[in-house]
């Protein structure tokens, strides 16, 4: 699952600016001058997020990767609860399967 970004400022571009489409959507975000995006991964033992951050050479590079805990301030104030997600799925697939 992705979180979708807080967009910058208007900036006048379309998808056809970009020629052919792109292979991942970090492209996209670049190009819209998106400086943060997160990657939540339920797909491991332990949910896991993936902060991303624009580099000064237009490329995405990790700044965080945890099963833990997440908080922010980046672009606004928030906190996630990987350990509680992960219990949460858990329970859920478990009543799902019994």
């Amino acid at each position: 699952m992705i979180v979708a970004p807080i967009l910058p400022e208007w900036s006048e571009w379309t998808v056809d600016d970009l020629g052919d489409p792109p292979k991942d959507k970090a492209k996209v975000y670049a190009h819209a001058g998106v400086r943060t995006y997160w990657v939540v991964d339920p797909l491991h033992e332990r949910m896991t997020l993936t902060e991303y951050t624009l580099d000064p050479t237009g490329e995405y590079e990790v700044l965080t990767h945890t099963e833990d805990l997440f908080v922010t301030e980046r672009p606004w104030k928030v906190s996630v609860d990987l350990p509680a997600l992960t219990t949460r799925r858990a329970g859920l697939l478990a009543r799902d399967e019994g």
